[in-house]
């Protein structure tokens, strides 16, 4: 997956996220797992996650999303290594987005994704490489 477009991104940006960061996590967790597309629109966005922008949604789920009643249980699921694959490249994903909405000020960054401890955010940039650009360390 290449990622989410403006305008998708703007949806997550706006969205209230009542439940802060777990919310926002298994919703980017669930667009991973059902979207189909190379990079998620707002369409597929709202298709997916039907309550993010208020408005009906002008997108179809695909019909690979869910398994038809007959099909085994753990048809349609993807193998465990390739959920974790799409998990970890929608976090690395979303914290690079992340700190570039915030100027690379990790505190902003840290308020921005209702993380109260930036030391939290830290551990997770440091997880996938990520660093400031033309940073040494």
């Amino acid at each position: 997956m290449a990622g989410f477009t403006e305008e998708a991104m703007s949806l997550l940006e706006a969205a209230p996220w009542r439940g802060n960061v777990r919310e926002l996590e298994n919703s980017i967790e669930k667009l991973v797992i059902l979207a189909e597309a190379e990079r998620i629109d707002g369409d597929t966005l709202r298709a997916i996650l039907p309550g993010i922008s208020g408005a009906e949604s002008r997108a179809r789920l695909p019909e690979t999303a869910a398994p038809p009643a007959s099909a085994p249980p753990e048809a349609g699921l993807a193998r465990l290594g390739d959920f974790d694959r799409h998990w970890q490249e929608a976090e690395r994903l979303y914290l690079l987005a992340l700190v570039e909405k915030a100027a690379w000020n990790l505190s902003a960054a840290g308020r921005i994704a209702g993380v109260r401890n930036r030391n939290t955010l830290i551990s997770r940039l440091k997880k996938h490489g990520i660093r400031r650009p033309g940073r040494d360390k």
